[in-house]
């Protein structure tokens, strides 16, 4: 039987160690690039977002997030979370309802003209609005977006971008 010194168990762990806080640095953030006004005023077209995966963190009401389109894998989306798993959201009025409660979104550019809903958040997959609800598709019409569609949330914006805010 070979036995190990507990010098080379230390440096074993001293490397995993290194190899953890590589993979694990909020300097691995993916780049996005905002494509249309679905998100304006908050997301101009053409503004650059960092993007990280959720890791152990589930996804919040309010999260920004880049997902992959349920109609088209290949096209990543970026739109906000208003509904998660077991929420019931509507909208009436103008207003968005989620469990009865009104969200306030400073953050919208215009009302939601439709009465739609209500719709039961599933186990497992996310209800996201546009900012600017007249103009795009959002789970309205695509349908809630199951989790393994979410690519990550946005984390930052680069300033330096052609549209950044």
């Amino acid at each position: 039987m070979k036995t190990v010194s507990v010098s080379s168990l230390l440096i074993v762990s001293i490397c995993l160690a290194v190899l953890a806080a590589a993979c694990f640095d909020g300097d691995h953030a993916r780049k996005f690039e905002v494509g249309g006004s679905a998100m304006a005023p908050s997301f101009p077209h053409d503004t650059i977002v960092h993007v990280e995966e959720y890791g152990i963190d589930e996804p919040q009401q309010g999260d920004v997030v880049v997902f992959r389109s349920p109609e088209n894998p290949d096209l990543p989306l970026i739109r906000r979370i208003i509904g998660v798993p077991g929420d019931l959201v509507e909208i009436r009025d103008g207003l968005v309802y989620v469990n009865g409660t009104p969200l306030d979104e400073p953050y919208k550019w215009d009302p939601v003209v439709c009465p739609c809903g209500p719709w039961n958040i599933e186990q497992g997959h996310y209800f996201v609005l546009s900012d600017n609800r007249t103009k795009t598709s959002d789970s309205r019409t695509i349908g809630q977006i199951p989790e393994e569609n979410i690519i990550g949330r946005v984390v930052e914006v680069d300033e330096s971008g052609a549209g950044a805010r």
